[in-house]
């Protein structure tokens, strides 16, 4: 299990390094607010460490390493709905 839970968090890193190397060279939508572009980039980094997390704690307790991996569903709700708000906020009004 921490094997996969490893692959999975490399993954993660790999897909956050990914994003920030696009936004840094301007390579994402025109107009996409450097705000979003932080909730998405935590977005892209809960899943790392909430695997890294689960490693550690699969030394104590491999059914609690693998509960640990339930914390991701309200943290990536709460950070999609507060992107979702800042996409919003700043998106021309139209009318």
């Amino acid at each position: 299990m921490s094997f996969i839970a490893g692959v999975l968090a490399l993954t993660g890193c790999s897909l956050a390094l990914l994003w920030v190397y696009a936004s840094r060279k301007r390579l994402l939508q025109t107009g996409l607010a450097s705000r979003a572009v932080r909730f998405q980039a935590a977005r892209f980094l809960v899943a790392p460490l909430v695997f890294g997390l689960s490693i550690g704690v699969a030394a104590l307790n491999a059914r609690a390493a693998m509960l640990t991996w339930l914390l991701l569903v309200p943290i990536n709700v709460t950070l999609h709905s507060r992107l979702a708000e800042s996409v919003e906020s700043e998106a021309p009004e139209s009318g």
